[in-house]
């Protein structure tokens, strides 16, 4: 966007000017290229470190190797980072840090307006829409130094330029406190459910429906057994540290199906039928979702054996979260499905256990504590094994009461979910409002306008007469001593 148009635009407040970024900074500084370390004595500040928005200064590691000349990555009060690369765009304003250095995907910008109306700007929508243009790069997207200076940005009055630091500040902790507020009910909701689950199979969601089906229980009981001695499957021993119902019992998860496999290796063909294959990418919020599978060709053979049936159980065998390894999903979808080698799927027995039921137990503490007990973590990625997910022990009732049980969590589930759909919403308004005041602010419309003060013009003259000191000083600076000789003896 040009100078023209964006005044045009905005239509900008008397005695603010368009400038760049590059113009109201000092000269960009790339980070220093090294790897991390868990000892030493500078630490090293990456990108990773200020995506969240806070930088905790306890897990930013060490700089294995130090530059020769430390002042020059140093941070100080006052810096601001940017990540050209991975978070393209993102960016940090320096306060009280400790000693440290930022690495090479960082570039440093050293502000010479306000270095927090600048940080405001570089969280506006003006300026994300500058760095979507101006990001390029194929497998990752990337932004240099120059690019970044280029960016076009409103500059106000120095003295307006702290009202409206100040003004976004007052709204700005208002909204936070908010949204503060709906983060710890989210996560009260989340735990409410996360307690439910708990609740649920230790029997005492349907400890009332126990009773009320009493005379039934016999017949529900004998039923079970009947087909686990013709099946010949043989019940776990009790759990002294988790109490069950006396009419439940405690099965090996590697008895209750009767076939598990890996998924498809491969991932391209020339040969074969088109077939959707499911990924880790189509899986959200614990389900399918059939919005963009992608498809490879296979032969009937493979079909034969990778395709999904309905009701089969998909888990997730590889995943760089932790969270998601380990989690079992339900293929309610009619289509001719395979799978990746991500997962592994389950044909479960389906007179003694449905597969939702198995898909709750495996959402709960116990079986995500056995999960990051016995998986492998390697190269960022985290594997469990077949026999990890065999030898869980799951407490079995009756088919009768995994129905009523799925059915009290849905009821359960449906009004926690709802409460979180306002509470996404909410937060999502926030935000919206964030970028509202950042808008206002950057067009001139967030605080009044002081006829008294200084223009924005003569600031930027005084910058640039600044910065073209500060460039003869360095200048002289890296003169040689033997060119110094050279040129007094010339004279």
């Amino acid at each position: 966007m040009s100078k023209l148009i964006l005044e045009e635009n905005y239509n900008l407040p008397k005695g603010w000017h368009v400038s760049s970024i590059g113009d109201v900074t000092e000269n960009s500084q790339y980070g220093w290229t090294t790897s991390a370390s868990k000892t030493g004595k500078i630490k090293l500040l990456r990108t990773t470190d200020i995506t969240s928005g806070i930088i905790d200064w306890k897990t930013v590691p060490f700089c294995k190797s130090e530059p020769k000349e430390l002042e020059k990555y140093i941070l100080q009060n006052g810096d601001i980072v940017i990540s050209r690369a991975g978070s393209v765009g993102v960016s940090y304003l320096i306060k009280d840090p400790e000693k440290a250095i930022f690495a090479s995907y960082l570039i440093r910008f050293k502000p010479l307006i306000n270095s927090t109306y600048l940080s405001y700007f570089l969280q506006s929508s003006m300026y994300w829409n500058d760095i979507k243009e101006k990001s390029s790069g194929i497998a990752l997207l990337n932004v240099n130094a120059t690019k970044i200076r280029q960016i076009l940005i409103p500059v106000a009055p120095i003295n307006e330029q702290k009202r409206i630091v100040s003004k976004i500040e007052e709204l700005f902790s208002k909204l936070d406190f908010n949204l503060e507020l709906l983060q710890k009910l989210n996560e009260k909701i989340m735990l409410y459910k996360s307690s439910l689950r708990e609740s649920a199979f230790k029997g005492e969601l349907t400890e009332i429906w126990r009773k009320k089906n009493n005379d039934k229980m016999n017949s529900f009981q004998s039923k079970r057994e009947s087909i686990i001695e013709r099946l010949k499957i043989i019940p776990s021993q009790e759990k002294s540290d988790s109490k069950i119902p006396h009419s439940w019992i405690w099965i090996k998860f590697g008895a209750l199906y009767e076939s598990a496999k890996n998924g498809l290796a491969k991932r391209h063909s020339t040969d074969g039928m088109p077939t959707p294959v499911l990924r880790l990418a189509d899986i959200a919020n614990n389900e399918i979702s059939e919005n963009s599978f992608r498809e490879i060709k296979l032969t009937e053979i493979e079909r034969g054996r990778y395709l999904l049936d309905k009701n089969d159980l998909v888990c997730i065998r590889v995943n760089g979260s932790e969270n998601l390894v380990g989690r079992m999903i339900v293929c309610h979808t009619h289509r001719k499905l395979a799978y990746s080698d991500h997962f592994i799927a389950y044909k479960t027995i389906k007179e003694i256990i449905l597969s939702s039921y198995l898909q709750e137990y495996f959402n709960t503490n116990t079986v995500r504590k056995h999960i990051r007990f016995n998986k492998v973590s390697s190269a960022g990625q985290n594997t469990v094994s077949q026999p990890t997910i065999s030898e869980t022990d799951i407490p079995v009732p009756t088919i009768s009461e995994q129905e009523t049980i799925l059915k009290i969590l849905e009821n359960h589930y449906s009004i926690s979910n709802y409460i979180l759909t306002i509470i996404e919403n909410s937060t999502k308004q926030c935000i919206a409002l964030k970028n509202i005041i950042l808008m206002k602010a950057f067009e001139g419309k967030l605080v009044p306008q002081d006829p008294n003060d200084e223009s924005a013009e003569v600031l930027l003259q005084k910058i640039k007469q600044e910065k073209e000191k500060l460039q003869e000083i360095q200048k002289v600076s890296k003169i040689k001593p033997f060119k110094s000789r050279r040129i007094k003896n010339a004279k």
